[in-house]
């Protein structure tokens, strides 16, 4: 855990804290993993019922935009 008044002062005490937990792993010899660097292709399938699959093609009609495009829209506002 890391903490600061500032953003410089909690990232050195991130940092500070990241060589602590690293010095501590490396003195009980326990196994550091590896990095993560997950890919995205920006596909995914959805499966829902049809009578929301219908209200959404519908919005996205009176929109004018593509049932992608509406979908996507609505994901990004949250």
């Amino acid at each position: 855990m890391a903490y600061g008044d500032s953003l410089d002062e909690a990232v050195t005490e991130l940092n500070e804290t990241k060589k602590a937990w690293f010095s501590s792993c490396l003195r009980r010899n326990i196994r550091i993993p590896e990095p993560v660097n997950k890919k995205y292709s920006g596909k995914l399938l959805v499966r829902m019922p049809k009578s929301l699959h219908a209200h959404l093609a519908e919005e996205a009609d009176e929109e004018n935009v593509s049932l992608n495009s509406f979908i996507v829209s609505k994901l990004a506002q949250g």
